[in-house]
């Protein structure tokens, strides 16, 4: 999977080796070779969390692990093993110090690929002004021409930029296929960690909180075996997810639909789905929802981790980098039209994690984590653009108090033609009136005035072929008889209000779960009658929800819901 050298297996056994804050944590010396008028000398030194650029202008991430890598010149190429400090320095007072030995074979020639050596700083220490000096054999135990030429930088330390991000909440939520036994997207405690931990290496996170949340069912099938996950199943689970994370207490945290795969599935069609947002404050419809395949053999080891962050790469704003055959939207600014990462990057996540002994290199011919292909890594060019998103999102507004609301769920087919959801009402945090809407979305009484309306934003859905999506919110209106959607373009759509029954039938299943069925064909609004959770929607009148109480449901009417009378038949 990683392209490795010679060089970098000696780097990993030299690595072994390295002790951290001490002085005095040296290895034992190998006996040095004969002098040979050689000189020795730090030509560069690059600090990376995952992805760096040739002029090193990418700032750390505060409270990340980086890696100091260490390129070391001779002038006559020699196995020669030399050791190597790094001191850290803050307001002026020695901070840290750490030793290792370089490894491999040095010569006129250094690359970023294979360092000469490589020095872990913890996350903990990585933030303010952090000044930092490596000198390369400072007792004088290695033959060396010049030794005035072994401190870098020579006058003065250099310093480590870094910036402060916003913590990034990830909610993942398993997604239950009632036409499919009620199957559950396999995420737990046991692997919630192999969900993250793509994002937490190709992704500048800074404070990463994930925990899963409570599953959410969807009647939308997953398809006819062995051909699955099809647009039109990712469209319906995306804008369910939407839906439940608007309607929560954590609009603005990123919620990930975990979908599981059935039996007897074999051709899968798209691994996920995403929002592609314009702007990195928005909390509202369209924003921070995401939705991809569990992790399984089925697909490799990496493949569910790494649709995790490339998923999470359209959250932050990112399109398709070209090459290997990704589809629209692509970043036609991307530089390279093969989407390769195009400088080589480090795997700092997987060394701080005691995952391995080194930051293991990828290859600069590595695809982009925002490409089709295989294997992938950050880039310098998305590790900046999601550093720079993540930075802006710290600017997000405070959440408004609940409220009564109506909301409008549709979409928008490349065509332009508009279509819309029934509506549905609950309590919910109305999101704040954006200016630069494309949609006008409004609740009219029977006259045809309007007594509510809220301009949108449509947002574009990686893969979706063009089709974008809305919710509005819209403080309840009692007098609304119908809802209105007009875009910017002028195509239009409205649904009516019509004659509806409040009750539902709920059937036991044998399994314990709860068959509900409206009377009248209306759609259904299931959430916990704790929480306030949505469990489910059931767009055409009909949903099985996993479990045999605890809940509450609504009826919509097309414009307006209300509880339903639950009936045990």
């Amino acid at each position: 999977m990683f392209a490795r050298s010679s060089l970098l297996f000696g780097l990993l056994a030299a690595v072994m080796l390295s002790a951290c804050a001490s002085r005095d944590a040296t290895a034992p010396a190998p006996t040095p070779p004969a002098n040979d008028g050689a000189n020795l000398r730090v030509t560069r030194v690059q600090f990376t969390q995952g992805a760096q650029d040739e002029h090193g202008s990418i700032p750390m991430v505060a409270g990340q692990p980086m890696v100091a890598n260490v390129l070391i010149a001779r002038t006559r190429e020699s196995a020669t093993s030399v050791p190597v400090v790094l001191r850290l320095y803050r307001d002026g007072v020695l901070l840290r110090v750490d030793t290792t030995r370089s490894a491999g074979i040095l010569g006129p020639s250094v690359n970023a690929a294979s360092p000469s050596a490589q020095i872990l700083v913890p996350g903990i220490v990585v933030r303010d002004s952090l000044w930092w000096q490596v000198e390369i054999d400072p007792a004088n135990t290695t033959p060396d021409s010049t030794r005035g030429d072994n401190l870098f930088p020579a006058t003065a330390p250099g310093v480590v930029t870094s910036v402060v991000l916003p913590p990034l909440d990830v909610r993942f939520v398993p997604i239950v296929l009632a036409r499919h036994d009620g199957l559950s997207g396999n995420v737990s405690v046991l692997n919630l960690e192999q969900y993250a931990s793509g994002v937490r290496a190709m992704l500048p996170t800074g404070a990463l909180s994930a925990t899963i949340g409570t599953p959410i069912t969807s009647e939308s099938s997953f398809g006819t075996a062995p051909d699955g996950a099809a647009p039109g199943f990712w469209l319906s689970v995306l804008q369910d997810v939407d839906i439940a994370r608007v309607l929560s207490d954590t609009p603005q945290a990123v919620w990930y639909g975990v979908v599981p795969i059935p039996a007897g599935f074999s051709k899968i069609t798209n691994g996920g789905y995403a929002f592609v947002p314009t702007g990195p404050t928005r909390t509202g419809s369209g924003t921070r929802t995401a939705v991809s395949l569990e992790l399984s053999p089925m697909f490799g080891a990496s493949y569910g981790r790494d649709l995790v962050a490339h998923e999470l790469g359209h959250i932050f704003g990112r399109s398709h980098a070209p090459g290997c055959g990704a589809l629209a939207p692509i970043d036609t600014a991307y530089p390279g039209a093969l989407g390769a990462i195009g400088t080589p990057g480090h795997d700092v996540f997987a060394w701080a994690s005691g995952l391995t002994i080194a930051a293991l290199p990828h290859a600069a011919s590595t695809g982009d984590v925002m490409s089709y292909c295989s294997p992938v890594w950050a880039s310098p060019y998305t590790w900046s653009a999601v550093l720079r998103w993540r930075q802006a999102a710290a600017s997000v507004v405070t959440r408004t108090a609940r409220t009564r609301a109506t909301l409008i769920a549709g979409t928008i087919a490349a065509d332009g033609r508009v279509t819309l959801r029934p509506a549905l009402d609950a309590e919910v945090r109305v999101p704040h009136a954006t200016a630069d809407g494309d949609v006008m979305v409004e609740l009219r009484d029977a006259a045809g005035a309007v007594v509510g309306r809220q301009l949108v934003a449509s947002a574009a859905i990686d893969h979706g072929g063009g089709i974008r999506h809305f919710l509005a919110v819209i403080p309840a209106a009692g007098a609304a008889a119908q809802v209105v959607a007009t875009t910017r373009a002028g195509a239009s759509a409205h649904v009516i209000a019509r004659a509806s029954s409040d009750i539902v039938t709920s059937r036991i299943t044998p399994g314990g779960a709860s068959e509900l069925l409206s009377a009248a064909g209306q759609a259904l609004l299931v959430r916990d009658d704790h929480s306030g959770e949505m469990l489910g929607i059931g767009w055409n009148g009909r949903i099985t929800i996993h479990r045999s109480s605890g809940y509450v449901v609504t009826v919509s009417d097309g414009v307006h819901s209300r509880r339903a009378t639950v009936i045990q038949r």
